[in-house]
């Protein structure tokens, strides 16, 4: 697996203790921003839902000291990085509990204009983004690099939504918010599908999990605890390294490839919209370059693109980066469908070589208990964010494709 063995704090994720909501369109998110860029996909039909649920989460406690400035940042991203800590002798966490909270996370379901006749638009895709986005990452007003709009147009419907934290969801200390809260969250979302909720006049006989990056590694841990809810999945900007791939170091080191920053504290024409808004467990990329090198890769970007989708980059919690990689990611009971997608020059996953780490063969593995072996597709020329990639149109048709097959 591509995560550390090591570690001895296991996250138990409590997605069963968490309760199914009535789903509710409130007025006002806690401490919520309006956001400009936020647009509809013009091929659907598109409404937006808040939802409100009480999850009972088992959570990690923050115990290493609250940075006050970058200068704290250097140096818990030195302890995070450093080669010991790769042999587990780094904890910021000393404990567990119990939590229970109530929680609302903005989202928006669309269903194609354009019917296919065929009842595709009953096949519900799940987007959650990663680290750094909010859930225009699948919507940017330029809808070339809209995997949205390319769903829309395939006939299936899609739901996308801002993860606990960022864009118009509530807002949450970065030292607090983590993976058993995003997960929990999902698969609320997910159970209120089952019953008929979230996605408008549609009902959904199919549910296929779609995640980039960090939203990937949710996905799969939403898996390993709740295989009963979804029938397949799309992890995008993710891979599995061997022991001996160097992208598994690397994969450690992505907060400080991303030139991290307390993003409250970033001067106005490098931080993320609305930074005030964050506490200081949040960091953001430290310039546009560090999200060129970290997301992009020359020549296969436009400069242009890089600066609009760096524009709607948000920022990313630190006890969310250190939760996750003690997450439950057995999957080893999920019988359905995965495909597996990454850019061929992903510098945060695969070391910036996602040739050689898919050749390696762990994601069957990871995936042993499908029905049919694990599919994998690399985007020539690509980074980490492959949506953003001139040729990510060769990406969405071989996703649709493998929906097409299910």
């Amino acid at each position: 697996m591509s995560l550390r063995s090591s570690t001895t704090l296991v996250l138990a994720l409590a997605l069963s203790n968490s309760a199914y909501s009535i789903p509710t369109v409130s007025s006002q998110l806690h401490k919520r921003a309006d956001y400009p860029g936020y647009t509809y996909p013009s091929n659907g039909n598109c409404r937006d839902y808040s939802i409100k649920s009480t999850q009972t989460t088992k959570d990690l406690i923050w115990s290493y000291p609250r940075l006050e400035n970058d200068f704290d940042t250097a140096a818990l991203l030195f302890n995070i990085t450093s080669k010991d800590d790769a042999l587990g002798s780094f904890q910021p966490f000393n404990d567990t509990k119990e939590h229970s909270a109530e929680y609302e996370i903005s989202g928006t379901f669309c269903s194609p204009k354009a019917l296919k006749g065929n009842g595709t638009e009953k096949t519900v895709l799940v987007a959650t983004h990663g680290f750094g986005f909010d859930r225009r990452y699948w919507a940017p007003e330029d809808e070339d690099y809209s995997f949205a709009k390319y769903a829309l147009d395939a006939g299936y419907s899609f739901f996308y939504y801002d993860r606990l934290g960022v864009g118009k969801s509530q807002r949450i200390s970065g030292f607090e918010e983590q993976a058993s809260m995003q997960n929990a969250l999902l698969a609320n979302v997910l159970e209120g599908m089952h019953n008929g909720s979230y996605t408008g006049s549609v009902k959904a006989n199919k549910l296929v999990l779609i995640g980039h990056s960090f939203g990937s590694f949710y996905s799969q841990a939403l898996i390993a605890e709740r295989p009963d809810l979804v029938d397949a999945a799309v992890l995008t900007g993710m891979a599995y390294g061997t022991n001996s791939d160097p992208a598994k170091i690397i994969q450690l080191t992505s907060l400080s490839t991303f030139a991290s920053r307390i993003a409250n504290m970033r001067d106005s024409d490098s931080a993320p919209q609305f930074a005030n808004t964050f506490d200081n467990g949040w960091l953001s990329f430290g310039d546009i370059y560090a999200y060129a090198e970290s997301f992009l890769h020359q020549p296969d970007y436009d400069v242009e693109v890089a600066k609009s989708s760096f524009a709607i980059t948000q920022p990313f919690s630190i006890a969310d980066f250190a939760s996750t990689f003690s997450a439950n990611l057995d999957v080893s009971k999920f019988h359905g469908k995965v495909l597996l997608t990454s850019g061929e020059f992903d510098l945060v996953l695969c070391g910036g070589n996602c040739t050689s780490t898919f050749a390696g063969g762990v994601q069957e593995q990871v995936w042993s208990g499908l029905k049919e072996p694990i599919s994998t597709y690399v985007l020539p020329g690509a980074g980490h964010g492959a949506n953003f990639a001139k040729n990510a149109g060769l990406m969405f048709a071989e996703i649709v494709r493998f929906l097409n097959a299910l």
